[in-house]
């Protein structure tokens, strides 16, 4: 077992007490958290900063040197602090993935933590406290669902098969997506990150994604790929490497799927 192994393993331990210490803090607050809106657009909790500022002193404890970007910072922003030390990690935190269902008292949200290295996802969890599910993946195991390996199905689109689709269109929904609802039994939890989750375990064929941030997708993505799921733009680009150092919140449209699917999917966004 290499050192760098056995960092990530004791990365993705601390990740998943993490996650699971602000999973479980979200549950007490659900019901009686104030919800607020930021950027015009999107709610906010209390319990969303005090899960994020759980997560970071949990990890930055063990990890004083590396960086982190959370989605909850000042006046609606995006939360950024750059690595100390030596070995460019940057720890991607969204505290409560599904903040709109959890301020509705809906249950279905999570918690989601990935790791950076050199521009690619090297440890990721996905909490879901209401079922008590928690997906990891670090770059050299397998991905687990409550320890249990997972992988994707190889469903193809077809009315049997269930493909995740963002809520969040933009100003107008492209045709394709009509044509997508229309062909699979199309899916929207309210979290981008369990879409993901799903994806790996092969409950979800693949989905698609409109404006997601860095947070929604980085622990999720790393478990999907590692499940066999293949990961792109919109043109069929790999995401990675993506440097964490000058991402600022923007949108990053993108596909995960089966191999089947993302072949197909590929095929149906641009006309082929």
């Amino acid at each position: 077992m290499t050192s760098k192994t056995t960092n990530h393993e004791s990365m993705l331990a601390t990740a998943i007490q993490a996650a699971r210490c602000a999973g479980h803090h979200a549950l007490d607050m659900m019901n009686t958290t104030q919800a607020s809106i930021k950027n015009n657009s999107d709610l906010v909790t209390e319990a969303d900063c005090q899960c994020q500022t759980l997560i970071i002193e949990q990890i930055q404890s063990r990890f004083p040197g590396h960086g982190f970007i959370g989605e909850e910072g000042d006046r609606g922003g995006l939360f950024k602090q750059p690595p100390s030390g030596p070995d460019d990690i940057w720890w991607i935190i969204d505290p409560i993935d599904g903040t709109n269902n959890y301020a509705h008292g809906l249950p279905q949200f999570s918690v989601s933590i990935g790791a950076m290295q050199h521009g690619r996802p090297i440890v990721g969890v996905i909490y879901d406290p209401c079922a008590d599910h928690l997906y990891t993946a670090a770059s050299q195991g397998e991905p687990c669902d409550n320890g249990v390996p997972i992988a994707v199905s190889d469903e193809s689109l077809s009315m049997h098969c269930s493909v995740g689709i963002d809520s969040h269109f933009g100003d107008t929904i492209p045709p394709w997506v009509y044509e997508l609802m229309v062909r699979t039994r199309f899916r929207n939890v309210g979290t981008t990150a369990l879409h993901l989750a799903y994806t790996a375990k092969g409950g979800l064929a693949g989905m698609t994604l409109f404006t997601p941030k860095l947070w929604d997708i980085a622990a999720g993505c790393l478990i999907a790929e590692q499940a066999g799921a293949i990961i792109s733009d919109w043109q069929g680009n790999p995401l990675w490497p993506m440097d964490p150092s000058i991402y600022e919140g923007n949108p990053i449209p993108s596909i995960m799927c089966n191999p089947v699917v993302h072949k197909e999917l590929l095929a149906m966004i641009n006309g082929a």
